[in-house]
């Protein structure tokens, strides 16, 4: 019973970090030869990869595909990024000048 506790607890906190480290994910393809990306509803070939006006990057492959955001993400208090979804370039911002801004790429 410990074991599964401890492997429990274990399994919560790295699936708690993940999501600030990476922001990628694997998704279904939504048919057997093309991918359909789940924000714009555009479909893609086999083998190609694309950026959607969400500044979302995927790759299709038979199956399945891999999305990941251009954006960082921070967790630090004060700081916020500036999205440009038409650049898919951001610009972080301070409430204070003094604190030091943590950004978790993927």
């Amino acid at each position: 019973m410990a074991l599964l506790m401890k492997t429990l607890v274990g399994g919560f906190v790295l699936f708690g970090i993940i999501p600030l480290i990476h922001a990628c994910w694997l998704m279904d393809a939504g048919s057997k030869d093309q991918c359909q990306d789940y924000l714009d509803y555009s479909w893609h070939p086999h083998g190609s990869t694309w950026t959607n006006r969400y500044c979302v990057t995927c790759t299709c492959s038979p199956g399945y595909m891999v999305c990941c955001s251009e954006f960082p993400k921070t967790n630090t208090p004060g700081c916020t990024l500036k999205k440009d979804f038409k650049t898919c370039k951001y610009t972080v911002i301070k409430s204070d000048p003094s604190i030091e801004c943590a950004i978790n790429y993927r």
